[in-house]
């Protein structure tokens, strides 16, 4: 019931009062602590970035000289920065990091994919082998983990992807830098 400019009882005389909106109301910003569904995903990347390194490290530590390393450390420098790139974001809370965490996890998973059956298919050694199929599904598991924890609802609320006018979530972005979302509905800008 909203309150006349009369009313006694309104702090407010020169704003109509209108009835708060339902806390499960997707269209509200996140108020509140961290979703676990995102704490997860930090968690799975972070993870998978220490892995990535300490693979890394310990095929340096474990060569007998410099040539059996694999070339291949700037890759790892890559992935790793990208990665620590993509926690910070989303521990920030930007749209940015949640769109390429979601994206890189799936291409993650189609690439890891594609090592397992190049791997399958030459002739590995048999410990190299089964320590590139742990890997794979070790890491194939972790980019699963963040991608299906980041496409939950909570996790699209707390990245402001909720659009505030139909309440339909969407991943569009307005801009390049993801600063604004797009409803892909009623194509308001947020």
């Amino acid at each position: 019931m909203g309150s006349s400019l009369f009313d006694p009882d309104n702090p407010h005389p020169f704003r109509m009062m209108a009835p708060p909106p339902p806390k499960d109301d997707p269209r509200q910003p996140f108020v509140g602590p961290t979703p676990p569904s995102v704490t997860i995903a930090v968690l799975a990347v972070s993870i998978n970035v220490l892995l990535t390194i300490g693979a890394f490290v310990w095929q340096i530590v474990t060569a007998a000289d410099a040539h059996e390393v694999q070339s291949g450390g700037g890759g790892v420098l890559l992935r790793s920065l990208v990665g620590i790139l993509v926690v910070v974001g989303l521990i920030r809370g930007h749209r940015l990091a949640w769109q390429w965490g979601r994206v890189l996890a799936i291409l993650g998973v189609l690439l890891l994919g594609i090592a397992a059956a190049v791997a399958a298919a030459t002739n590995f050694a048999a410990g190299a082998r089964a320590l590139l199929f742990a890997d794979v599904a070790v890491s194939g598991a972790l980019l699963l983990t963040t991608f299906f924890a980041l496409g939950r609802p909570s996790a699209r609320r707390y990245f402001r992807l909720v659009c505030p006018q139909c309440g339909r979530a969407t991943g569009s972005a307005a801009d390049f830098w993801f600063r604004l979302a797009q409803c892909r509905q009623c194509r308001i800008r947020w």
